[in-house]
């Protein structure tokens, strides 16, 4: 049995749109890690724009994990962008891979370093209690 050709480019679309939106996800973990290093001198005005940006980010994540609660039939913190990357790549909603940060992990997978499961999600909270100390002490 032979594939069709528009199915095999739909395929081929469909995994460059999933390359580009962990590409899109780099660029946020860049942005959520790398402005920790920005001196004030240099961007007086960072500390709290670091602040409503990660806040907008977990933000958005409670909230999906909210929406997405009926079909997982539990709370979960949940990515929006890796939901999207994942159903691109043909998984479920409900599938770990959307809930599991999984995003994280394929990242480090890539330059071959594993990480323990716990790790992203202490990394997500400890990162946002930084920068909401930094918010309270320094804007």
């Amino acid at each position: 049995m032979r594939v069709p050709e528009e199915h095999l480019k739909e395929v081929m679309r469909m995994g460059r749109f999933a390359e580009t939106l962990f590409w899109m996800h780099v660029v946020i973990f860049i942005g959520w890690f790398g402005l920790f290093w920005i001196p004030l001198s240099i961007w007086p005005g960072r500390v709290v724009f670091h602040f409503w940006y990660i806040t907008f980010a977990v933000a958005s994540e409670l909230l999906t994990g909210l929406l997405l609660m009926p079909v997982m039939l539990k709370y979960r913190i949940v990515c929006p962008l890796t939901t999207w990357m994942q159903h691109v790549r043909g998984y479920k909603i409900s599938d770990p891979k959307n809930f599991d940060h999984s995003f994280v992990r394929e990242l480090f997978q890539r330059f071959r370093v594993k990480i323990p499961y716990g790790f992203v999600g202490a990394l997500i909270f400890i990162s946002w209690g930084g920068v909401i100390i930094q918010y309270l002490v320094k804007r």
